[in-house]
């Protein structure tokens, strides 16, 4: 990596619109794949919920697999009504990340067909059908939680 960017983290007075990447979170690219690299937890739990509300404004679900922790306080950023409105419409999806490592791991490296059985089922449970399932933004720290346990190439696996 030759630049590392620093983004700042909004004071409590900004809005969600004056997030430094508001646009790319707004409207990302189609098939889009962002790595957030982070020293402040609410930086990235403002930064994800702004990700996913936008969508879920914009009639997409939602994936978040994450740490309990992590889960919660992206629920916490997330405002109330637009996570009520996610949930009763069966648009919001959380899974454990550490549950859902522990059924992809075969001799401490991700399995391929385990991951995309997976996330096969994660997609269906949005929509049953491909052409009825909404956009969907996800959300997952994986990665992370494989890094934290000392496991880097298991780690750059799964990212691959």
């Amino acid at each position: 990596m030759s630049k590392i960017v620093q983004f700042p983290l909004p004071s409590a007075a900004q809005r969600p619109s004056a997030h430094v990447a508001a646009r790319l979170l707004d409207k990302p690219p189609p098939h889009t794949h962002v790595v957030q690299f982070y020293d402040d937890r609410e930086f990235l739990f403002e930064t994800v919920a702004l990700f996913l509300k936008s969508g879920l404004d914009a009639g997409e679900a939602a994936l978040i697999i994450a740490r309990p922790s992590h889960r919660d306080g992206i629920l916490r950023a997330l405002d109330s009504a637009t996570h009520e409105r996610a949930a009763r419409s069966d648009r919001l999806v959380l899974i454990d990340a550490e549950a859902l490592l522990a059924r992809l791991m075969v001799d401490d490296e991700p399995d391929e067909s385990l991951l995309t059985d997976a996330l096969e089922r994660v997609l269906a449970s949005v929509a049953p059908t491909e052409r009825t399932r909404p956009a969907v933004r996800a959300f997952g720290e994986m990665v992370d939680v494989l890094w934290e346990r000392g496991q880097p190439a298991a780690a750059i696996r799964l990212e691959e």
